[in-house]
């Protein structure tokens, strides 16, 4: 099955669960860039906002994947502009497919509500998610989440 990893990340974590997917699932890897240097007032404006902005174009064709990892840090209980960019960009090419979301974050678990502002920009329902906190990434322990998250799918 082809996979793809797709990854937005301000910290590094979301990064780190990403290519931890890549290495698990033998799967290709994306990782989204939008060329802007961060700011915490802008960012969280764009976010909250909802702002799509230019990103580096991707050299994959998303046709050829059945599934798609989303992975993104949360934002202002939000999406983080970079990523909503990449969504609303592809949505036609990933309506179809399975989409799983990841996150790192400062919350866990606590953020899923997110899920519903992502299925509002999807178009589509995702129905599999794992939330892991910093903290678990921090200590090593996200592998363990992650490991057991992938081999339930």
């Amino acid at each position: 099955m082809n996979e793809i990893a797709v990854y937005f990340s301000g910290t590094g974590k979301n990064k780190l669960l990403g290519e931890a997917i890549k290495e698990i699932r033998d799967c290709k890897i994306l990782e989204i860039k939008d060329n802007l240097k961060r700011n915490f007032f802008r960012d969280a404006f764009y976010t909250i906002i909802g702002k799509v902005v230019d990103i580096e174009p991707s050299t994959f064709d998303f046709d050829e994947f059945e599934k798609v990892f989303i992975l993104t840090p949360i934002w202002a209980s939000n999406i983080p502009f970079p990523m909503r960019s990449f969504i609303v960009k592809n949505r036609n090419a990933l309506i179809n497919k399975e989409i799983i979301f990841v996150s790192s974050s400062g919350f866990g678990e606590r953020n899923k509500s997110v899920l519903t502002k992502l299925n509002e920009i999807l178009g589509s329902v995702v129905e599999k998610a794992l939330f892991v906190k910093e903290a678990d990434v921090n200590s090593g322990k996200y592998r363990e989440l992650l490991e057991k998250f992938l081999n339930e799918l």
